[in-house]
């Protein structure tokens, strides 16, 4: 194993140390180094704009490629980053005053997966950005979702859905979750600018349907364990929702699509707005989405299920989000970021194959509620340090009411509710600590506070009877007896609260 190891990087190590003959005359840089690359066989990457007007100094004479680089990058202003097979041309390699102290007003750089300016995440980090999403064909961030060979698509997702009470029903809001490497969405952290929101659903999900993809500006997922830096809700991964901050004017689009064999016809309109100013800027988005549902009759694949029984419930929902950042002094910055959404689907169920829901079966028509505030502080320290504090109040709330039939007749009445809610805050800081070989020590620490909520209840009327399936309000029966309060009906729900502290160190 260690002979077959080895013998594939031969080639490539003799490639790095190879010294031949050049004769290159006074030229354009970009075309000087495309012949250093293809004389030595080593690979060499650089951006056609950094090179572009520059001169390349006359090379004769015997070098290895790394040589030939520096030698032809001399007094160009350019730094080269030298690997095994490849050479990187980069711009300088320090940024100069009030840009190396701090962040600009015009472009954040945001990492997932890493507290630490410049950083880079452990896991590979899967990017997409919003014209990404759209050239795809996706109107929505869960169907974007549910393409990723990361993400599992069961679970929460429009087309996932069963009966029966709270405990029995996958999805009765028609929500969409990242479930990544199928952990199940309480795996997956879903944060939006960085921060947590309110879960969607009894499953400790977040719904990213929620969110337009006119509001955002990317999308970045960590499809790798991720827990040591952000907690145990993230042991599958996380993804960090990043939405836009600068947009000046206003624009409105519309979408209209169906399908050949009828049902799923979508409606999508969105208007984006915003303006800027000195130093600071905001911008609003509104989108509204209404689908068709599409049931068994119209599906001719589709056998072992009455025609009335729907495939893909229809949906209707409005969302908007607001989003925003001001420079209150200089070095001291204030951001904020609030989400609202409102969703209604309905799905119905036949308890027969040959008899439709309305004789014998359920009809579920849920409503959910969604919206979160994060507000935000970053202030510039002495010597390269940055504080942030930020903190947030998130709701989620469902409503499912559903009818049962029996013979025709409408014998059941079950009401499904749940309300999930979330408050945090968060203070870190960030700077230089010492100048090591290996680049720069970068320091990282700070703590945080976070409760999380969910309460339940759901009831099933017959008749002039109604009778409490279950009944749980966490604020009040957790404190009283938590234990004995979760054996009584462990499907009733939690409250969690949670204080964090971290410390990381790392070369940047």
């Amino acid at each position: 194993m260690a002979i077959g190891t080895l013998v594939p990087v031969a080639p490539a190590l003799a490639a790095a140390e190879r010294r031949i003959e050049y004769n290159i005359e006074v030229e354009n840089l970009g075309e000087a180094l495309k012949t250093v690359s293809r004389l030595s066989g080593k690979e060499i990457i650089f951006n056609s704009e950094a090179v572009l007007g520059k001169a390349a100094p006359r090379l004769h004479g015997t070098f290895s490629a790394d040589e030939a680089v520096r030698a032809l990058l001399e007094g160009t202003g350019l730094t080269a980053q030298f690997r095994k097979d490849v050479i990187i041309i980069r711009g300088r390699s320090d940024p100069s005053g009030q840009i190396a102290e701090g962040p600009t007003e015009t472009s954040d750089i945001i990492v997932t997966g890493s507290r630490i300016r410049g950083g880079e995440a452990t896991s590979p980090v899967i990017s997409a950005t919003r014209s990404d999403i759209e050239q795809r064909g996706f109107s929505d961030l869960g169907a974007f979702a549910r393409v990723l060979p990361q993400n599992f698509g069961g679970g929460q997702n429009p087309g996932v859905f069963s009966g029966g009470g709270q405990g029995g029903s996958t999805n009765l809001n028609s929500s969409s979750n990242l479930n990544l490497r199928g952990l199940g969405p309480d795996a997956t952290l879903t944060l939006l600018n960085g921060h947590r929101v309110a879960y969607d659903g009894v499953t400790q999900g977040v719904d990213i349907s929620a969110i337009p993809v006119a509001a955002i500006e990317k999308l970045e997922i960590v499809p790798d364990g991720s827990s040591a830096l952000y907690g145990s809700d993230a042991v599958g991964g996380v993804a960090n929702i990043i939405l836009r901050r600068r947009f000046n004017g206003l624009t409105t689009s519309a979408r209209v699509g169906t399908t050949t064999d009828g049902g799923g016809t979508q409606q999508q309109y969105n208007a984006v707005s915003g303006t800027n100013w000195r130093g600071g800027g905001i911008l609003a988005i509104v989108d509204y989405q209404r689908s068709t549902a599409i049931t068994a009759r119209q599906r001719s694949f589709v056998t072992g299920l009455d025609d009335s029984a729907t495939l893909v419930p229809g949906q209707k929902q409005i969302s908007g989000v607001v989003s925003g950042f001001n420079q209150l002094l200089d070095g001291v910055r204030f951001n904020f970021d609030g989400q609202y959404s409102r969703r209604s689907s309905s799905i119905t169920l036949p308890y027969s194959l040959n008899l439709n829901a309305l004789t014998s079966g359920s009809v579920v028509n849920s409503k959910a509620e969604t919206f979160s505030l994060n507000p935000s502080l970053n202030v510039v320290l002495p010597k390269g340090w940055e504080l942030t504090v930020n903190g947030g109040y998130g709701e989620s709330t469902t409503n499912a009411p559903g009818s049962v039939y029996q013979r025709g007749v409408l014998t059941t009445r079950r009401e499904v509710r749940y309300r999930n809610t979330i408050a945090d805050v968060e203070a870190f800081a960030e700077g230089p600590l010492a100048r090591l070989p290996g680049g720069i020590a970068r320091l990282v620490v700070g703590g945080g506070f976070r409760e999380t909520g969910l309460k339940a209840n759901s009831s099933q009327t017959e008749g002039t009877t109604t009778r409490p399936i279950f009944d749980f309000d966490c604020q009040s029966a957790c404190k009283r007896d938590p234990l004995s309060a979760r054996k009584r009906d462990p499907l009733s729900g939690w409250r969690s609260v949670d204080v964090t502290g971290f410390l990381a160190l790392r070369a940047a």
